[in-house]
């Protein structure tokens, strides 16, 4: 059973899989794997039309799990090692993991079957609640960028354990973890495109001396290392003073952009000051060593 519940976590990285009849998620794969066998056996030819294609189904059903549930084998013990501060022996389980590989078998299956309302929903969910626990795992191990992108936020009061995250999408596909009002306590805007087009094309409006936490997409720590700051403004003409804090005190301090700093691991912020009037953030993107730092 897939996408049950409105929670932030499709399924949670640091546990494994518990369901009955179920020790693990790689017994989840070798069972289905066992299933591929029996359907492989089937003498497509005797099969009407309607049949080929409900055969198909179960098949390509079976190869989502099978790669549904390596790369949640993968994350969970990715997502220990990390929590035990093991960065390195964390690094070949993040490197196998493949999850866009599982949201296209998934997407091919119902496409080709026929889409039930039902079966888009847990495709976005497996976008955007399955998918940012591995991005910010790859984030964790600095492989790739940390983005941040500010703008309105809203969240459903109502929902039942509802989900805290909003997010953008570039023209790149990459996802930026969204921050307002809600999260910042900062006014927010937009240029009035919707749906948004850039990432310029929505800010908040810093009028006095700004903290904003600098975190992953799922709100953890940076890890220990050396970054490299760059913010995006909605104006070319914004000034403002930028500090980078850790623990409460400045570890580097620039007014220009594409700020270097390293950290501990500590609690990292952007100390925004602005110079005249106020200053439009658009966003900020964090580079590691291992992200291609840009020079």
């Amino acid at each position: 059973m897939f996408g049950r519940e409105t929670s932030n976590d499709f399924i949670p990285p640091n546990k494994d899989y518990h369901l009955e009849g179920y020790s693990s998620a790689l017994e989840v794969v070798e069972k289905a794997k066992k299933r591929l066998e029996i359907l492989q056996k089937v003498n497509v030819k005797n099969l009407n039309k309607q049949g080929l294609k409900e055969f198909n189904y179960q098949l390509g059903m079976d190869e989502f799990v099978i790669s549904f549930f390596e790369n949640h084998n993968n994350i969970y013990r990715a997502f220990l090692l990390l929590s035990e501060g093991k960065t390195e022996e964390a690094i070949p389980f993040v490197q196998k993991m493949n999850p866009e590989e599982s949201i296209k078998i998934y997407s091919k299956i119902i496409s080709d079957f026929g889409a039930t309302r039902g079966e888009e929903g847990v495709l976005l969910s497996l976008n955007l609640r399955w998918l940012p626990d591995y991005i910010d795992v790859r984030q964790r191990e600095g492989m790739i960028p940390i983005r941040i992108n500010f703008q309105p936020t809203s969240h459903d009061p109502l929902a039942q354990g509802a989900g805290r995250h909003t997010f953008f999408i570039d023209s790149d596909k990459n996802l930026w973890h969204s921050k307002g009002e809600k999260e910042l306590g900062i006014p927010a805007a937009t240029n009035g495109t919707l749906p948004l087009k850039g990432v310029g094309d929505s800010w908040i409006e810093i009028t006095s001396s700004t903290d904003i936490p600098l975190k992953t997409m799922r709100n953890f720590n940076l890890s220990a290392g050396k970054y490299k700051l760059e913010l995006i403004y909605t104006e070319s003409n914004s000034t403002a003073n930028i500090q980078v804090l850790e623990k409460g005190k400045v570890i580097s301090s620039s007014s220009e952009n594409g700020i270097l700093f390293t950290t501990v691991g500590g609690d990292v912020r952007l100390k925004i000051t602005p110079g005249k009037g106020k200053v439009a953030l658009a966003g900020v993107i964090l580079y590691s060593n291992a992200s291609n730092m840009p020079q």
